[in-house]
């Protein structure tokens, strides 16, 4: 398997992961 594209794909992952748990994680109202 493709090592750099697991890599890039974990990166990804765990930024989405991040932005989504933030995202939420501030009440705003």
């Amino acid at each position: 398997m493709n090592q750099l594209f697991d890599q890039n794909l974990n990166e990804i992952v765990r930024r989405l992961y991040w932005l989504f748990k933030t995202e939420k994680a501030p009440p705003l109202s």
